[in-house]
């Protein structure tokens, strides 16, 4: 049995705890949050500790990190995090559905979370602390990069090149053979039939803008009220 904390007490969260409880030998012996978001002293009936001071109750030699955040910033937040908990020595676990379809020749970063009926094919590159969720499909020879979210229903195209921080959104689809920049926003339903530049929005209509501070914080609060 291996112990896992986890980063955060949301729905979010929730998931996350069922996929390590239901399939895996972790054990969730509690959470972290910054102090400035934490109200209650438990979640679940587990302690709630300041991430400040993490190491007083949870020290690293004994138990391993799950950051449960999202895309907020487009998943700056949840990056940030990943490096700092990596910087105070925690090893960040990972999760792989038994009913994911994985290629052997595929490779798959530290720190992701990959959701049931998701298919990541032949000689695909998978970057670390990257979130898939059910039933999206990356096609052979793809590399998506780290700190992705890549939601339900994504068809990814083969030989397409993905960068860092992107949010992929529900029932996507990313054409083959395309190149698109780092910490792009793809809306649900939208088709990616050109390749994209660093910091884009894509809309559902076709319609293309740059991201900006005050857009990326737009998306942070939509995505929140979900």
């Amino acid at each position: 049995m291996k112990n896992l904390i986890i980063f955060g007490t949301s729905k979010y969260t929730d998931l996350v705890e069922h996929y390590f409880h239901q399939y895996t030998d972790y054990r969730v012996c509690g959470y972290t949050m910054t102090n400035d978001f934490i109200h209650e002293r438990e979640y679940h009936g587990k302690p709630i500790v300041p991430y400040e001071n993490l190491e007083k109750y949870y020290p690293s030699e004994e138990y391993e990190m799950f950051v449960a955040v999202g895309s907020n910033r487009i998943n700056e937040a949840r990056k940030n995090l990943y490096f700092d908990c990596k910087a105070r020595g925690y090893r960040l676990a990972s999760f792989i559905h038994p009913k994911a379809i994985i290629d052997p020749s595929a490779s798959i970063g530290e720190h992701c979370i990959i959701m049931e009926n998701v298919v990541i094919h032949a000689f695909c590159e998978i970057g670390e602390d990257s979130i898939y969720f059910p039933s999206s499909a990356i096609t052979h020879e793809t590399r998506v990069g780290a700190h992705s979210y890549v939601s339900s229903g994504v068809v990814v195209g083969g030989c397409t090149t993905i960068g860092d921080e992107n949010f992929i959104g529900i029932s996507s689809i990313i054409n083959d053979n395309k190149i698109v920049g780092s910490r792009c926003f793809i809306s649900a339903g939208a088709v990616v039939a050109t390749n994209l530049n660093d910091d884009t929005f894509l809309a559902r209509d076709g319609k293309m803008e740059k991201i900006d501070e005050r857009r990326k914080a737009l998306f942070t609060y939509l995505m929140k009220r979900r």
